[in-house]
Order: structure tokens, then sequence, then C-alpha cells
């Protein structure tokens, strides 16, 4: 809630005086990196069964942190570049440098998290909890059917690249005055 009303804030200061604010977008930006570092540490730490059936994550908390903080500061340097400057005033180099970092760090999560519900999925069988056991499967399944959707907005966007969303005021026919959001091709260069 905090992130979407720095948001609001910046964006109606934007709309009105056409800069972006430097201290909201920084407050944004941050806020962003820090939900989204926070809901991939719990998605690990539940996927490993903390809690259910470790009752501590042991040495390995070490390494979950250390990825947590990679991935804040990831996160972070790309969001304020994407918000506080304008991203097409990069190369495709620099651009590179900053998105790969969190794409690879992602995949990270992503394979430690499916890899941790499959220890922790035959954990449970052994153990005879049939409960919990049916429980994350449908956790497994969730998240399964959440990076399946990913995988295919990733599709989507990469085959409208180069459209950008525009809203027109329509100036004649039955449309007259309203406005409608159109899809116009950028020209290349």
């Amino acid at each position: 809630m905090c992130e979407m009303a720095f948001w609001y804030f910046e964006y109606a200061n934007f709309n009105s005086t056409g800069t972006r604010p430097m201290g909201i977008t920084l407050w944004a930006a941050t806020f962003t990196a820090v939900k989204k570092t926070i809901s991939r540490l719990l998605l690990l730490v539940v996927s490993m069964g903390y809690g259910v059936v470790l009752p501590t994550l042991g040495g390995i908390t070490s390494r979950v942190a250390a990825l947590g903080l990679i991935y804040f500061v990831a996160s972070e340097a790309l969001e304020l570049v994407e918000n506080l400057r304008n991203i097409n005033d990069f190369s495709g180099k620099t651009r590179l440098f900053l998105v790969l970092p969190v794409a690879i760090l992602d995949a990270t999560f992503i394979i430690w998290i499916f890899s941790s519900l499959s220890r922790t999925l035959e954990k449970l069988q052994l153990r005879r909890s049939m409960a919990k056991l049916e429980l994350y499967r449908k956790f497994t399944n969730s998240l399964a059917v959440s990076v399946l959707i990913s995988i295919a907005w990733i599709g989507y966007e990469g085959n409208t690249v180069g459209e950008t969303p525009t809203v027109v005021i329509c100036t004649t026919g039955p449309l007259q005055g309203k406005a409608k959001l159109k899809f116009l091709a950028q020209k290349k260069n």
C-alpha cells in the first residue's frame, strides 16, 4: 500500500510538473524492490518447508539472505535507472547489464524454489503427512501455473515490442470526444 501511494504521488507530480520528483521516485522504486525481494524470499523459505518440515533453515540461512541481498541491489538499480532516467538514453549493452542480473536471479529463485518444493514433498510423503502433502501439492501447482503464465506474458510482450499503448481522443465519427486505447507502432531509426 505504501508503494502504491508513493507511485501515485510520483505520477501525480510528474503529470503536473512534467518532471519526475527525485525523492518520491527513489522511495517508490525502493519500496518496489523491497516488495519483490521479500516476496521471492518468502516463497523460497516456504518452499523449503520452514515451519512445516524444518524447524530452522540451519546453515542455509546465510545463502538465502545473500541471494536476497544481491537480488535487492540488482532490482533496486534496475528500478532506479528505469524510473529516474530515460531507459532509451542507454545503449543496448547498458540495458542488458541492468536487466540480465535480475533475470538470472529470478531464474535462480525459480529453480531453487521448485527444487526445494520437490524435496519438501518427498519429506512429507515419507512422513505420511497427507494434509500437509496435499497443501504443498496445490502450492506447487499454483506456482507452476504462475510461472507458465509469466512465460506466456513474456512471449506476448516479445511479439508486441515496438508497439506503444497510446490514448487517442477521437475527433470525428460516433466516438467524437471519446478516448480509446490504440497500439501505435514506433518508427525504427
